[in-house]
């Protein structure tokens, strides 16, 4: 039976579980009480499925506050449990503009899903399976686990770290220029420094015309890299690399600019002039 996505909002939400081997796949909708289920599948998500409550385990759900640290599934390396819902959060300590966060270790059934969010809701994946990640930037992160009753795995591990490297600024409204360490010689080796351009108290956008660009290069950006984030919404915008000439950024919500380098080659790196955009 195809139903409508429709919901009633009555009381605590449940998720709907595999009951049995002839209906296996992930998580089938959330729903409330006895009302009918959101449809995402071609079938009858309610007469299929059993209802869960969603986990308030504490080991489960948790947040942190803090400049580094290791967040793990349950469990972990050991299998994690059945019919979880987990999620976890990851803040900025004070003063912190950036984080990273890397998943060393992957593995989940095919059914049993993270889902990677930012603060301000921006997905940054769904997967399942076996991964292997690089570092993935943002202001901070929230962490989705969803397991049904089939399989279970060994789960996660990831380590994450605040941004506060000496080579980091925040450049104060009014400055007319941004640039690389060191320009107009080469940037250093192994660095991540982040240049801050806050939103203009003013209401104005903000361009950025570069009048020198020079990041080594590599397919993907593999070696060295200027990431753009935008710095209210939190969300990743481009990662740049090699000679590029009248490249112009231009936004309204701030920027937030990442140098990566790794520790071999190293080139002049990038100039700018920041201009008010009123028009």
């Amino acid at each position: 039976m195809y139903k409508p996505n429709f919901y009633h909002f009555l009381a605590t939400p449940y998720r709907c579980i595999a009951a049995d081997f002839n209906h296996q796949t992930t998580v089938c909708a959330f729903y409330v009480a006895n009302a009918s289920c959101a449809d995402i599948y071609q079938s009858d998500c309610c007469t299929h499925y059993r209802k869960v409550p969603c986990s308030t385990s504490d080991a489960c759900n948790a947040t942190y506050i803090s400049s580094s640290g290791t967040l793990t599934s349950p469990g972990h390396p050991s299998n994690y449990p059945s019919d979880i819902f987990c999620t976890y959060r990851v803040l900025p300590a004070p003063g912190i503009y950036l984080m990273s966060l890397k998943f060393t270790q992957f593995r989940t059934s095919c059914n049993d899903y993270v889902t990677l969010n930012t603060l301000t809701g921006w997905r940054l994946f769904r997967l399942c399976g076996d991964y292997s990640f690089y570092d993935i930037h943002a202001l901070g992160y929230e962490v989705i686990f969803e397991t049904d009753s089939i399989r279970s795995s060994s789960g996660f591990s990831a380590l994450f770290n605040s941004f506060n490297a000496d080579c980091d600024e925040v450049v104060p409204e009014g400055a007319l220029q941004v640039a690389s360490p060191n320009y107009p010689s080469n940037y250093p080796v192994s660095v991540n420094c982040l240049s801050v351009i806050k939103p203009l108290t003013n209401g104005s956008s903000i361009r950025l015309r570069f009048s020198a660009f020079d990041i080594e290069l590599g397919s993907g950006c593999r070696y060295d890299m200027l990431k753009w984030f935008d710095y209210t919404y939190d969300k990743y915008i481009i990662g740049l690399c090699g000679l590029r000439i009248g490249l112009t950024m231009l936004s309204n919500t701030g920027i937030r600019l990442l140098l990566i380098s790794d520790n071999t080659v190293t080139k002049r790196g990038f100039h700018a002039t920041i201009e008010a955009n009123n028009g």
